[in-house]
């Protein structure tokens, strides 16, 4: 018989470093598979919602050796995704 989950399981570890005057870098896991992407997705809302102007403008993704690399977990590949990132706004 399956077990009902009532709360998902908090990420241990979050780190918080200011890269910058304008920069931060928040690094948050484990997740359990699946609740990264339902954590992400309200989060860029937030904080493109409330912020003026900003974009990214660099991304490293750890496991991907080039853009057309494809990593264990993503739904799709590196240059797809880099490709979704350079349309937001």
């Amino acid at each position: 018989m399956k077990k009902i989950k009532v709360a998902p399981s908090l990420p241990e570890n979050v780190e918080v470093n200011e890269v910058g005057d304008n920069r931060s870098e928040v690094i948050a896991y484990p997740f359990e598979s699946g609740y990264a992407i339902t954590l992400a997705h309200p989060l860029r809302r937030l904080i493109l919602g409330s912020s003026v102007g900003y974009a990214p403008i660099s991304v490293k993704i750890d496991g991907a050796a080039h853009e057309f690399d494809s990593v264990r977990g993503m739904h799709e590949d590196v240059a797809v995704f880099i490709i979704n990132l350079k349309n937001i706004r």
